[in-house]
């Protein structure tokens, strides 16, 4: 899958859970972020190598950034964003997040 897709719907109607249980058989690697921690760290988060470190709560090693672009050399990895619509209602916020996104898409991943 090339390029971005959007799933919306209500709160709590499970998109995240779908998305996640749909590629769980496939042959990807998935890195779920919840964007309203994103209120917390926007500041330090534009690159994606910001992203998996505050996934992962520490500076990311030279090997693991080098397996995650293998992966997205391979198309295998896949980037979960959820709750964009929370942080969306402020327009310096959607700024920032659309900015993360945007380095994201460059670096070839698949992004829900």
């Amino acid at each position: 899958m090339t390029g971005i897709t959007v799933l919306t719907g209500e709160p709590g109607m499970g998109k995240s859970s779908l998305v996640k249980s749909l590629y769980s058989n496939m042959d990807k690697y998935i890195l779920s972020y919840d964007l309203t921690e994103y209120k917390h760290h926007r500041n330090r988060l534009v690159r994606f190598e910001d992203l998996t470190s505050t996934i992962f709560q520490k500076r990311t090693s030279k090997d693991y950034n080098d397996f995650l672009q293998e992966l997205c050399n391979q198309n295998r990895l896949m980037v979960v964003l959820d709750s964009y619509d929370e942080i969306t209602s402020t327009p310096d916020f959607e700024k920032s997040a659309l900015q993360l996104i945007e380095n994201i898409a460059k670096r070839g991943i698949s992004r829900f």
